[in-house]
């Protein structure tokens, strides 16, 4: 009797796992959609014979269905009318579990199958549609106008910066002439170079002592020597530190040496 039960349902399984319904034009014209997809198979196919009712399946869907409940109703019975104990209740047993077991088995894997061959027959039908080429033809081009505009976007607002940063050094490059015109009114006797080091707080070998004057302006204190080399000054600035003093010496009114 087990042989024969094995055998009967094997024979409805080959047959049942090797029969999918088709996704068809005709489907695809009442539908305008598209087939239970894998993802979806691989929860719903928990339950045994719903994803090939889904799909259409509907011969499929019974047969798992019915293949799977009734052994679990068997089971039920058998617990209650026959002895389990016995060798011929343990066979009847292990039989309908065997038989449930299979059905789950290839309904789930067969649902899975089923909906990724209906799938790919969606897609190819739906590649050939008018309407969907079009369709797809659209989304390009709005596709392609984003891009573009996004593109402008993006060069415009570079365009800004770079513009920005002109007006900027355009800016700066007129308040820095400015205030050299300015210094040359003060300071008309100073060289090009002098007034170069004023506008930068600097100071250099052979500056002269209005250039000094100019660009650091008056010192803490001024110590002078005059002999026969001429007039010598030490001019005394604060340093870095309180306690630190930078020295600028002069020697007939030019920069000849200094110490921090």
């Amino acid at each position: 009797m087990k042989v024969r039960i094995s055998l009967v349902c094997g024979f409805l399984l080959l047959i049942t796992s090797c029969v999918t319904r088709p996704y068809t034009i005709d489907d695809y014209n009442k539908l305008r959609k598209a087939p239970l997809s894998t993802s979806k198979s691989l929860v719903i196919g928990l339950v045994p014979g719903l994803p090939q009712l889904l799909n259409g399946e509907y011969l499929e869907a019974g047969i798992y269905f019915t293949g799977f409940s009734a052994p679990l109703i068997v089971n039920q019975v058998l617990q209650k009318t026959v002895d389990t104990e016995s060798e011929a209740g343990q066979t009847l047993m292990k039989s309908t579990a065997a038989v449930c077991l299979s059905f789950y088995g290839v309904s789930y894997v067969d649902g899975v199958l089923s909906s990724v061959i209906r799938t790919n027959q969606y897609k190819s039908i739906r590649s050939e549609d008018p309407d969907y080429i079009m369709m797809k033809e659209k989304e390009k081009i709005e596709q392609n106008k984003k891009n573009e505009l996004k593109k402008i976007e993006e060069e415009r607002k570079k365009q800004e910066k770079v513009s920005f940063a002109e007006k900027l050094q355009q800016m700066q490059s007129k308040l820095k002439n400015d205030k050299i015109e300015l210094l040359k009114k003060k300071w008309p006797n100073l060289s090009g170079n002098e007034i170069e080091a004023v506008y930068n707080k600097q100071i250099f070998i052979g500056m002269s002592r209005d250039g000094l004057l100019a660009s650091w302006g008056k010192p803490e204190d001024i110590n002078s020597s005059v002999g026969s080399w001429g007039k010598h000054e030490q001019f005394v600035y604060p340093g870095k530190n309180d306690y630190e003093s930078v020295y600028v010496y002069v020697d007939n009114g030019y920069i000849t040496s200094w110490q921090d």
